[in-house]
């Protein structure tokens, strides 16, 4: 379903026709549910006052006090409403559950639409690595949310940090700080080197590990979009003569926790591509807050 809304129908000359698809539906039916979300759990509670316009009086005459005019004579105000508990746990949370699932289908189906998207009403930008990764973010969020309401988990919102620190024969050292919601997914970043000859820092737009393989990616702070290794996995008696250890130095404290330091088993090999052999440290602090 592709519907073109034209200049005329817009009222401006200046404005391209604009593409209105199945994507843009849905996420019309997503901001519905998310109206009737919010609505639900709104008229779960109690706004009932004998006299609006006396409390507006109060206010412009600078007679208004809080507790007597309001607590001390409505008991009730924002109290849950007879059977408010039952509209939040049921209508309202399986209306939230539909907002994100309308929402899932929605960011699928924009996804995977591969016309020109210059036209459409809404879209995502493919060729935009930090769009797709900021709406994979949200994405991921949102699953966590409808997991905490489906099977009753607790929704964290602590982030877990962690300080990496590289360095290769060169003695150049490239720090990265990596931001991660509680259930570790990649949140945001930031990156340092000490370079002699100069001081290169930007975002983390990318950042996964595993047992075979890291995935780093960052922009530097001009914007410029850098692969910054390549990934492979290890192959045993592959030299790694340009590996130089190193323990980065910070301190970090935060609400009296402690730092514990993790190892793990990764190395730069001479073509400059991050391996894993057993016995090369690369060191990380991490701290939750």
């Amino acid at each position: 379903m592709i519907k073109k809304v034209t200049k005329d129908e817009i009222g401006s000359e200046d404005i391209d026709d604009i593409e209105v698809d199945y994507g843009e539906v849905l996420l019309y039916r997503t901001a519905l549910y998310g109206f009737k979300t919010a609505i639900l759990i709104a008229t779960a509670y109690n706004y009932e006052v004998s006299s609006v316009q006396m409390i507006i009086d109060k206010i412009a005459d600078d007679m208004f006090d809080w507790k007597k005019d309001i607590w001390d004579k409505y008991k009730d105000l924002l109290m849950l409403t007879t059977g408010g508990d039952v509209q939040i746990e049921d209508a309202a949370k399986n209306a939230m559950i539909n907002l994100i699932d309308s929402y899932i289908e929605a960011s699928d189906f924009i996804r995977q639409e591969n016309d020109d998207q210059s036209n459409d009403l809404l879209s995502i930008d493919s060729a935009s690595d930090s769009q797709l990764i900021d709406e994979n973010k949200f994405k991921q969020y949102l699953l966590e949310v409808r997991r905490s309401l489906t099977e009753g988990v607790i929704l964290s919102a602590d982030t877990t940090q962690e300080i990496w620190s590289f360095t290769n024969d060169d003695e150049l050292n490239i720090y990265l700080t990596i931001d991660r919601q509680a259930n570790g997914i990649f949140e945001s970043g930031t990156y340092h080197d000490n370079s002699y000859y100069s001081y290169d820092f930007g975002e983390v737009d990318e950042f996964s590990t595993d047992k075979n393989t890291v995935v780093i990616k960052i922009h530097n702070s001009w914007g410029n979009e850098i692969q910054l290794w390549n990934t492979n996995t290890y192959t045993p008696g592959m030299p790694i003569d340009n590996l130089n250890e190193m323990l980065d130095s910070y301190d970090i404290s935060k609400n009296g926790r402690d730092i514990f330091n993790w190892t793990a088993d990764f190395a730069k090999d001479p073509n400059g591509d991050i391996e894993l052999p057993e016995n090369s440290p690369l060191f990380k602090h991490i701290q939750t807050y």
